[in-house]
Parts: structure tokens; C-alpha cells; sequence
């Protein structure tokens, strides 16, 4: 079996474990931007951006 034909087999199972983690890692984001209170009240910006990209990357993965 060629080189390309086993990372062809071994695709499907890393974007099952790509999907998962980050769907954990929105979460993550999610619960931290509404436990994070005041203090986090500066980061905002950047953390409603990385949940953004996070969203893309997921909606993304669904059409491969």
C-alpha cells in the first residue's frame, strides 16, 4: 500500500478527532467568556474573534 493510499484511509478518523476538538475548544471558549466577568471585559475583542474563526474552521469542516 502506497504512502498516499494509507493517509487517504487514516483522513476520515483525523477530521472526526479535528471536529471534536474543536467543538471541546468552543466550548471552552464559550463557558470561560461567561465565567470570565470583568476581568476578562479587555479581551473580549480577541476572544468573540477566536470563536468566529473557531465557528468558520467547524462550518468548514462539514463540506469535506
Amino acid at each position: 500500500m502506497s504512502a498516499g493510499a494509507l493517509g487517504a484511509l487514516q483522513l476520515p478518523g483525523v477530521l472526526t478527532r479535528l471536529r471534536a476538538d474543536l467543538l471541546s475548544y468552543l466550548r471552552h471558549l464559550q463557558w470561560l467568556r461567561r465565567a470570565g466577568g470583568p476581568s476578562l471585559k479587555t479581551l473580549e475583542p480577541e476572544l468573540g474573534a477566536l470563536q468566529a474563526r473557531l465557528d468558520r474552521l467547524l462550518r468548514r469542516l462539514q463540506l469535506l
